[in-house]
């Protein structure tokens, strides 16, 4: 069985419990907030499915079997959940952190756990604060058609250390499961 996170304010699919998973920025404190998820570098077509290359002494006119095909490089969960980049400004990711929160994470934490959320959630946007020059961030590709985009979830990506693909921030409370 399969979980799948989805984004509750766009409905898109934004990750699966099939990447390897842990606290952001593998910091326990942030575990009851978020959790991050490792990325993959990948490519992409180029597939040799054996039909292009069938040439044989019989074969009619145009059958020359060079089946090259365009082979891309892409990032496993940007292309598996068509996220897209929103860039690397400062500025708008304090705005759209500030009103994502109010609108979605704050309404979705039981009151009885708002002040510990707060303080937690606080020393986390302080943390992608202190690594933004490292990362980037990202948003379904759907929040373009929700009637409010800035509620649907700010995913922040960044490189630790000298990883190849960058690891993804997920704000729990902004997002249900669904079981396949």
């Amino acid at each position: 069985m399969v979980q799948v996170f989805i984004d509750v304010s766009c409905g898109s699919e934004l990750v699966s419990d099939g990447y390897p998973m842990a606290p952001a920025f593998e910091n326990p404190e942030f575990e009851q907030v978020a959790f991050e998820v490792k990325s993959r570098m990948t490519v992409k077509g180029g597939e040799d499915f054996g039909i292009s290359c069938n040439v044989d002494e019989d074969a009619g006119e145009g059958a020359t079997g060079d089946g090259e095909q365009a082979v891309e490089k892409v990032n496993d969960i940007v292309d598996a959940f068509q996220l897209v980049s929103l860039g690397s400004d400062k500025k708008f990711f304090k705005g759209y952190f500030a009103s994502y929160m109010k609108s979605v994470l704050l309404p979705a934490v039981p009151e009885a756990e708002v002040a510990e959320f707060k303080t937690k959630i606080q020393s986390l946007f302080v943390k992608m604060m202190a690594e933004f020059e490292n990362g980037e961030l990202f948003q379904a590709e759907k929040a373009n058609e929700s009637e409010d985009p800035l509620k649907c979830m700010p995913i922040f990506a960044y490189w630790a250390g000298e990883e190849e693909a960058p690891r993804f921030v997920f704000f729990k409370h902004g997002l249900k499961v669904e079981k396949y």
